[in-house]
């Protein structure tokens, strides 16, 4: 098995790979665990966390790979790797970017994550697409000629969430909620439709004028916590995969 490690500012996430479903029918990718990152969490706490979730798979695992947008925790985990599974992690940084067959713009200032997107997307279509990724912030990275051509950032659905109900005095902080009308009848409802059809509405046109500046009906992927929610509220076709980010930076690792 590979141990994918992506830490982001939100969330840690620790991904299994099975080669042995590699192919198939099954789903190679499990998500072992996921936790709130923390910045004043010491060693042996992040050490409790990897002990409780991955303990079942400590024999299976045969390499490790480390993505951070956070630099002061990567070192933690890098020594838990060391200790724990006895293996020295490969870890993601602008010079592992130079080998890729995509070409990477200042790889010093973009993340690994929206690399790992563009690259998991050029694998699957290598005449461009547009990777949404519905995360803390809602990214759109486009890929067209082996060339990362453009990112696009918007605040993500759940931050702009909370920023409501932080920045008002008299709304409430709701419970995302699907819904099936725009007309509604109670507050909660006015924030979840407006939010559901609003980021649906700002993702399809985002989506449409990038793909009138590159001049291609460019092949649209989506991933992230919320991106099979809101395949309901877009109205641009596009294909959903949890796991994407995850399966980039696994191809990644591939051409080393």
């Amino acid at each position: 098995m590979v141990l994918v490690i992506d830490i982001g500012n939100s969330n840690i996430v620790c991904s299994l790979y099975d080669e042995s479903k590699s192919g198939g029918n099954e789903q190679p990718w499990t998500e072992a665990m996921r936790i709130v990152t923390d910045l004043q969490k010491q060693y042996y706490r992040y050490l409790l966390d990897i002990n409780y979730y991955l303990n079942d798979f400590f024999d299976n695992i045969k390499s490790v790979i480390i993505s951070s947008v956070v630099p002061q925790l990567t070192n933690i985990f890098l020594q838990l790797c060391q200790e724990l599974f006895s293996l020295t992690p490969f870890i993601i940084n602008p010079s592992t970017f130079k080998k890729l067959p995509i070409h990477v713009p200042q790889p010093r200032i973009i993340g690994s994550d929206l690399v790992a997107n563009a690259l998991a997307g050029y694998v699957k279509s290598n005449d461009g697409c547009i990777i949404v990724d519905f995360g803390t912030v809602l990214t759109f990275t486009t890929v067209n000629n082996k060339d990362i051509i453009s990112v696009n950032f918007v605040p993500g659905i759940k931050t702009s969430l909370n920023i409501l109900f932080e920045k008002t005095a008299q709304l409430p902080k709701v419970k995302l909620d699907t819904t099936d009308s725009i007309l509604t009848k109670n507050t909660k409802e006015a924030i979840n439709s407006g939010i559901l059809f609003g980021y649906g509405g700002l993702v399809d046109r985002i989506i449409q004028r990038l793909r009138t500046a590159v001049g291609k009906d460019l092949t649209v992927y989506s991933t992230g916590g919320l991106g099979g929610v809101m395949q309901t509220y877009c109205e641009t076709p596009m294909e959903y995969n949890l796991f994407h980010t995850v399966e980039g930076l696994r191809l990644i690792k591939t051409f080393f």
